[in-house]
């Protein structure tokens, strides 16, 4: 299952990257009484998906996701940018043999772009986490590989207060059973600082991550070990080495999900996601 993710702009005006399989990417701006003001698509024979997009510091949008259509493998990332009125400026693929999926793109501060995702083309395992620069032309610069034997899944990617990066997403390496919610975090350079990972007997997962005012990490996610359901919202903080200042959940007696989360004005924090208990 893919989750979008989308970003406000100037003027009351939002861009969202919509999933359609149906060999296109539609990239829909709407005002904030969601009139459209257009919609572009991009894509060829195949599925081509996107899963983020941001506005760039210089007022173009850039997305990435996944694409069938074009590249080397089975499905490439797919990293694009776009005016703002929706037309291509340029489209560009990173892949090898194999499945390679981005799910979230960042802005750097030298005008290039993050995106992190998972490869099966690169890497030690069946499937690692993946972590890629790229320029300001899309041009790709490194890519930093975590994982090992069994899978390991990206979700999300933030620059930290450093100038490095914060990742989330989920391991099948590390776990005490199935699979355990992951955060990493890697240098400018991207060199792997730590990794930690939270989880119990049972399916744990992170999808988003912030920095919090006071320095450190909070992590949403889905908990599946803990809790009062199912499933529930699975809250995480950490400092910055790493360390595990607490954990929280969220849910009753159905399945709960936490997808993303945003800082508040207060010092606290937003989750959105879905639930079948309230």
């Amino acid at each position: 299952m893919s989750f979008i993710s989308y970003e406000k702009v100037i003027g009351n005006r939002w861009f969202v990257p919509a999933i359609l399989c149906m060999s296109v990417i539609p990239l829909l701006q709407s005002t904030l009484f969601a009139q459209n003001l257009f919609v572009k698509a991009l894509g060829e024979g195949g599925t081509d998906v996107s899963t983020s997009v941001i506005m760039t510091s210089s007022g173009s949008i850039v997305t990435t996701g996944y694409t069938w259509s074009f590249g080397a493998g089975s499905h490439d990332i797919l990293l694009c940018k776009f005016d703002i009125s929706g037309d291509p400026i340029w489209v560009k693929t990173f892949g090898g043999s194999y499945a390679d999926d981005g799910y979230s793109v960042i802005e750097t501060s030298d005008s290039g772009f993050v995106v992190l995702g998972q490869t099966s083309s690169f890497g030690s395992g069946s499937t690692d986490l993946l972590l890629s620069k790229f320029d300001s032309l899309g041009n790709h610069l490194w890519s930093r590989t975590l994982g090992a034997d069994q899978p390991d899944y990206g979700r999300s990617v933030i620059k930290s207060s450093d100038g490095g990066f914060v990742v989330v997403g989920w391991t099948e390496n590390f776990s005490i059973a199935y699979t355990d919610l992951l955060i990493s975090r890697f240098d400018s350079l991207g060199n792997h600082l730590w990794t930690r990972v939270v989880g119990g007997l049972d399916w744990d997962y992170g999808y988003s991550v912030i920095q919090t005012s006071d320095g450190n990490l909070v992590v949403v996610g889905v908990t599946y070990s803990y809790g009062a359901g199912s499933a529930d919202v699975f809250l995480c903080k950490f400092d910055l080495l790493g360390n595990l200042i607490w954990s929280r959940t969220l849910g009753g007696g159905g399945n709960d999900y936490g997808y993303s989360i945003a800082a508040a004005n207060d010092g606290g924090f937003v989750v959105a996601g879905v639930t079948s208990s309230f």
